[in-house]
């Protein structure tokens, strides 16, 4: 078989390839290859975290508003001396983290309007020689008092 050899231009151009391989340069127009390859790559791995999720985002939530957890109603009961005899109750109202809500709506209600009556400045007027529970209510939460006229 007979061999062949290359022309002599192609030989030395292969050769000037191989040199720069070997010394770390490239060879002409691969550069822009390489390139265009890591162009892609990047691309891609961008596109796979774009595509991670539906684009939303997700709204703040709103801080969790207290609500009433207890209500205390002092003094822990009042004896009224006469008919028509009044004492003052005051209600502390506390959230679920134990502090106290200043300035908290309460409501207040005789258990028995025909023994004593509340109103809503938290005044109770004796009416009968018996006792009845006063109550106040924050939201859905209630405490309760004693309030009575002693019977003689």
């Amino acid at each position: 078989m007979q061999s062949r050899r290359l022309p002599e231009e192609f030989r030395t151009k292969t050769h000037r390839w191989h040199t720069r391989r070997r010394l770390g340069g490239e060879a002409p127009g691969r550069s822009g290859a390489r390139f265009a390859i890591l162009a892609m790559a990047v691309g891609a791995i961008a596109m796979v975290f774009l595509s991670c999720g539906d684009g939303a985002v997700e709204p703040a939530r709103p801080p969790s508003v207290p609500g009433a957890a207890t209500v205390t109603v002092n003094p822990a009961s009042a004896t009224l001396t006469a008919i028509e005899g009044t004492a003052l109750f005051i209600a502390e109202v506390r959230d679920q983290n134990g502090l106290v809500m200043a300035g908290a709506a309460v409501g207040w209600a005789s258990g028995d309007a025909s023994v004593v009556a509340v109103d809503a400045a938290r005044l109770v007027t004796a009416a009968a020689n018996r006792s009845a529970t006063i109550t106040a209510t924050a939201g859905s939460v209630s405490g309760r008092r004693r309030a009575r006229w002693p019977t003689w």
